[in-house]
């Protein structure tokens, strides 16, 4: 499996990406592929810019994990060449961390179980001070899922949940657009 982007090298916007089941270190393999493309998207063979990697990449592994990315150019339109994949705004998320009081809750709505949720910076250096406002998290109730809106200031927050049913309940395993998770929480709530 290789993973590839094209794009249009006049407008530098990306035409197709993704995952195949092809040798594109194989000239013929590619070229036919990159002529299909051209063709499919109406685009001139000499305007479409190609650029592969292995699935195992770890760059690929970021995208499959659901990262933002971006593909980069190595110069301006109309001449400049696809030459990988940029994280930049990924990197640049804060990131949200777990802990709990407790690691298991009785079903009997009165035991209490505390969530307590930090934005840490980018960079992991400490808690975001900086933040105040809300987030709502994903979570998975006995129940199903769920969102929970969790209002911070000076970057902490925490919330108390009582729970009707066992089963389980976990926070942290979904990913949200504008925050990385660092952990995630999962709490047996038993009978």
């Amino acid at each position: 499996m290789m993973w590839f982007e094209a794009g249009d090298k006049t407008t530098q916007v990306l035409l197709e990406s993704g995952s195949i089941s092809l040798d594109f270190t194989n000239d013929s393999v590619r070229t036919a592929y990159i002529t299909a493309l051209a063709s499919n998207h109406g685009v001139s063979l000499s305007n479409v810019s190609f650029y592969y990697l292995l699935d195992t990449d770890v760059s690929v592994l970021r995208i499959r994990n659901g990262d933002t990315w971006v593909p980069t150019w190595s110069g301006s339109a109309p001449t400049g060449e696809l030459n990988g994949v940029s994280f930049t705004t990924e990197d640049a998320k804060k990131w949200l961390d777990f802990s709990t009081d407790k690691t298991s809750a009785v079903a009997n709505s009165k035991d209490r179980l505390t969530i307590s949720v930090n934005v840490l910076t980018a960079n992991k250096s400490g808690i975001d001070t900086t933040f105040s406002g809300d987030i709502d998290i994903p979570i998975s109730l006995p129940e199903g899922q769920s969102k929970a809106r969790f209002t911070f200031f000076t970057g902490k927050s925490s919330k108390a949940f009582k729970f009707a049913n066992s089963g389980s309940f976990s926070i942290g395993s979904r990913k949200l657009l504008d925050y990385r998770m660092n952990n995630t929480l999962n709490v047996d709530v038993v009978l």
